[in-house]
């Protein structure tokens, strides 16, 4: 509909949670939970951590999620009683329909894990929400601003976001960036190959990996290709963790890479990205 919402391939929440590195104690968030595959792939990789009974009620107290609409609302919370969350912190809510500025630091997380819905439309009153220099009127953009807000020091976050993000040009947008560049470290960049969510949308897409522990020195880009033999993704045919193995060995040990020219891994310094 006009929510601008889709689902998000469990490869793709599972690389993230990967490269997030969960630690026992954190607290994670999404706060747009549709159906959950953030906060379970969350808890699956903590799963593979925990070592006492202390540690599994950590883990399972400390998953956070909001979704405004009933049905994916109903379906998460099942989703993380089957995955052994016996009270699941997951509230039927708007995320963006509270004043940014007045979070406290209660309100804040140690990791956001979201792929927040773009495309989608939300009642002019909404805007009245944020500082004027970041009321945009495109979901995305509201939800990074929200991410700003609710992550706590040193805290970490991965986050689909469109082209229309990162290159739109439109005060909002260009405000959201320079705050993120500023106040958080944007180390790294994946641009995912195309059609990861079809067939929802064709849209290419980036997960950017930040976290706020000071300012933006220098960002990695890395360009995911799509692996050998599939011309497209398709609900029969779709992504596979195995298929993020190239970022994963490069992940480590960076360097710039070129392929045909063209770079498929490159550093650019905050100066040369404004």
């Amino acid at each position: 509909g006009s929510s601008g919402e889709f689902y998000t391939p469990r490869a793709v929440t599972d690389f993230m949670a990967k490269m997030i590195k969960p630690q026992i104690g954190e607290k994670c968030a999404d706060f747009a939970c549709g159906t959950g595959g953030f906060l379970t792939s969350w808890l699956k990789e903590l799963s593979k951590l925990k070592e006492s009974a202390d540690d599994i009620e950590k883990i399972n107290n400390f998953v956070y999620g909001i979704e405004k609409k009933q049905f994916p609302y109903m379906l998460c919370v099942t989703n993380l009683l089957l995955h052994d969350v016996d009270s699941p912190k997951i509230y039927h809510d708007n995320s963006l329909i509270y004043d940014v500025l007045n979070y406290g630091e209660d309100d804040r997380f140690d990791v956001v894990l979201m792929n927040p819905p773009y495309g989608g439309t939300e009642k002019q009153d909404v805007k009245n929400h944020f500082p004027a220099d970041l009321a945009s009127s495109e979901t995305a953009d509201l939800f990074m601003s929200v991410i700003m807000y609710r992550l706590k020091k040193n805290g970490r976050a991965a986050v689909i976001l469109p082209d229309g993000f990162l290159f739109g040009t439109d005060n909002a947008k260009v405000a959201i960036k320079k705050k993120l560049l500023s106040e958080f470290n944007l180390h790294t960049v994946i641009r995912m190959p195309h059609s990861v969510f079809a067939p929802y949308t064709s849209i290419t897409t980036n997960i950017l990996f930040f976290d706020k522990t000071g300012p933006t020195s220098e960002t990695w880009f890395y360009r995911l290709d799509m692996p050998e033999g599939y011309k497209n993704f398709s609900k029969t045919k779709p992504m596979k963790l195995e298929h993020f193995n190239p970022a994963l060995d490069w992940w480590y040990e960076r360097e710039e890479i070129e392929v045909d020219g063209f770079p498929k891994a490159k550093k650019y310094t905050v100066e040369e990205i404004v």
